[in-house]
């Protein structure tokens, strides 16, 4: 049996066994996770106009009160709020104050990645990704790569997959994403592991990438749904 054809039979016993788990649902919720965790946010709140109000805000978002928290947050966004703009920004995108409105959700996040937020930097290239408008997507992750953010070597290498599947662009993206793995991004772990066992990288690296998914699998703890950072 082929090894990707075993580790894919592996993963489905894997997941089974795991009350049903999607692991690539599972994987992208944790790296979404670790992109917030691992973005400037406290940089930002040291920059925060009024760090009262915006607390005020965020409490009465918890209690449901949309409307008053939106109110404080376009205040707080005109004098410079670079988290109230990113509050903003899911907060449409999410529908969490009634219907979607992507076009509003992407204006906060265009404003809030103008003003150095590396959270809405990845959610821009995400709507520019969304419209294949991949030349945008790549500068807006180009930022982040020079400041050797990785979140943004990761994505970078992920839509240069999605445009193109040609040897040239495995060749290129191999080293962003052994380094975003090696860091211990979670989509990046699973899917170099998974280009590995694919043969994407050439075959010498199918041996290495079986080991590396079955390790990836190993270290999801299926109880809490967290996954332990592998050595």
């Amino acid at each position: 049996m082929r090894p990707f054809n075993f580790l894919r039979r592996w993963r489905d016993e894997f997941e089974a066994d795991h009350d049903g788990l999607n692991l690539w649902g599972w994987t992208w919720d944790k790296s979404e996770d670790w992109d917030i965790a691992h973005a400037n946010r406290s940089e930002l709140w040291d920059r925060e106009p009024d760090v009262d109000r915006l607390r005020e805000a965020g409490a009465l978002s918890k209690a449901k009160d949309y409307t008053a928290a939106i109110q404080i947050w376009r205040e707080l966004a005109e004098l410079g709020s670079v988290i109230a703009m990113l509050d903003l920004g899911q907060c449409y995108e999410k529908a969490v104050a009634g219907s979607q409105d992507l076009d509003k959700a992407e204006y906060w996040y265009k404003r809030a990645f103008a003003c150095g937020s590396q959270r809405a930097m990845v959610e821009c290239a995400h709507f520019a990704a969304s419209r294949k408008d991949y030349a945008a997507c790549e500068a807006i992750l180009q930022v982040g790569v020079e400041e050797d953010w990785t979140p943004a070597l990761f994505w970078l290498a992920w839509y240069r997959h999605k445009q193109s599947e040609s040897k040239e662009t495995y060749r290129a993206i191999f080293p962003m994403l052994a380094e975003a793995a090696r860091r211990g991004h979670p989509a990046a772990r699973l899917i170099f592991a998974n280009f590995m066992t694919r043969g994407r990288f050439g075959l010498l690296h199918v041996p290495r990438g079986f080991f590396r998914s079955m390790k990836f699998l190993w270290t999801i703890d299926g109880l809490d749904g967290t996954a332990k950072q592998a050595a």
